[in-house]
């Protein structure tokens, strides 16, 4: 039985090496760290901490290589782009305006079409309806402080037109791990996925954001050009348009969707 009709998108990209199928996902985070496991995923960053082009991961425990590794290790090439703009110090350290910048610059590219904010600290209100306004998928974690909801900062998926996604982690055995922030009022915007990975072992909902960008960029990749909201509700549709290990994406009790295992589109 044919599970999801693939029809590739045409998209007029600005960059010249990019193909018509390709989405590119801006990475918010750390940096990155030029891998053979990244060739032929990565289009020029920026650095907006030390103001440079040059966005190279000097974290201690490489969060966003980490983050990128897993993009990556969750599509092809023909599937997705990463673009990483750096937002932090080699401490960690960053500011408001640092990470306003970034996202700014992130929504303002046209050829950007997912957003994903790992690190950093809370945007001002009118950055992110810019994100929502420019049509682009937003996701955020959900934070690691066990508590029974999200980080403060993912109320603003609810006022995304649903292009707003916040992501909770999974443990190594599929349970929602037990540092992982819970939906509470965001059931409807919220999904979970693994929060760790064999590239570290450093765990988080931050991780989790990774598998969720990639499911996003191959949805983007394969599918017409969504409306507005398809986006967010195509992520939580269950196994009949996506396939997670032969799973689908499971409704749980607790009232959200659920990204286990190794992603992959069927066609």
């Amino acid at each position: 039985m044919r599970v999801f009709a693939v029809t590739a998108m045409v998209i007029g990209l600005g960059w010249p090496f990019l193909t018509s199928g390709q989405t590119v996902i801006a990475s918010i985070d750390m940096g990155y760290t030029p891998l053979p496991s990244l060739e032929g995923y990565l289009l020029p960053g920026y650095d907006f901490y030390d103001s440079d082009d040059d966005p190279l991961d000097d974290s201690q425990n490489k969060h966003g290589t980490v983050q990128t590794q897993i993009i990556a290790s969750k599509a092809t090439t023909e599937e997705v782009n990463i673009i990483p703009l750096k937002i932090t110090g080699p401490n960690k350290q960053s500011s408001g305006k640092i990470v306003n910048a970034a996202v700014k610059y992130a929504t303002g590219l046209s050829e950007t079409r997912v957003i994903v904010k790992s690190a950093g600290t809370q945007c001002r209100s009118k950055t992110y309806m810019r994100i929502s306004n420019a049509g682009k998928v937003f996701i955020l974690p959900a934070g690691n402080h066990s508590s029974t909801k999200p980080v403060s900062e993912a109320n603003v998926v609810s006022q995304m037109e649903g292009r707003g996604v916040v992501v909770g982690a999974l443990d190594e055995n599929n349970k929602i791990a037990p540092y992982s922030n819970r939906a509470g009022g965001l059931a409807d915007f919220y999904i979970t996925a693994p929060g760790f990975s064999s590239y570290s072992s450093v765990k988080g909902t931050s991780y989790a954001t990774s598998h969720v960008a990639a499911l996003a960029a191959q949805i983007l990749a394969r599918a017409p050009e969504p409306r507005r909201g398809e986006e967010q509700a195509a992520l939580r549709r269950t196994g009949w348009l996506l396939h997670f290990e032969a799973k689908g994406i499971r409704r749980e009790r607790e009232g959200y969707d659920q990204v286990d295992g190794t992603l992959e589109v069927v066609s």
